[in-house]
């Protein structure tokens, strides 16, 4: 049944999901444990979904991963975020370019994920901005998508995820 559910949502997505399977064919219990997990990992702790969706769409490019990228955009419009509003984050462009709010989410991402002495300040302007629960909330976004890219890379599904500098773009056509 686990198997049949991860095989309908990679259907849906148009999402490779051999990993998750591979995972749940070598242990069953393991994978009703991470399948118990996705609600916490999809939790965004009232943070906008623009927000959170920025967070996760950096981790998976940080990632590596161009099809967990790809999924990301899908979720996001699904929540309700265009791509458009998203994509420029990949480029790096600076703040004038995106949205406020969006850059900021992304750069306190790119901040925690590279430990850089930048998280302080962002995660002030991350309070101010989106208060405690809301930096919670990209805390949790960040993980969330490390979650399944550390783990398709550490099964050795690496190959499934058209990794390399925005290779998400060309399969998103963007």
């Amino acid at each position: 049944m686990l198997t049949a559910q991860t095989r309908r949502f990679g259907r849906r997505y148009a999402y490779d999901t051999t990993f998750l399977e591979d995972l749940v064919a070598q242990d069953l219990t393991g994978g009703l444990k991470l399948g118990l997990a996705m609600p916490f990992l999809d939790h965004r702790f009232g943070l906008p979904a623009y927000a959170y969706f920025a967070a996760r769409l950096v981790t998976a490019d940080a990632g590596g991963c161009g099809d967990c990228a790809g999924l990301v955009l899908k979720l996001a419009e699904e929540a309700g975020v265009a791509r458009h509003r998203l994509l420029p984050l990949l480029d790096g462009q600076a703040g004038d370019v995106v949205e406020p709010d969006l850059w900021l989410a992304a750069a306190f991402a790119r901040a925690v994920l590279q430990d850089s002495p930048d998280q302080l300040d962002l995660g002030d302007r991350v309070l101010d901005r989106f208060g405690r629960r809301g930096r919670i909330g990209l805390a949790a976004a960040i993980a969330s998508e490390q979650v399944y890219t550390v783990i398709k890379r550490g099964t050795g599904h690496a190959l499934q995820c058209g990794a390399g500098p925005f290779a998400h773009k060309r399969k998103a056509g963007a």
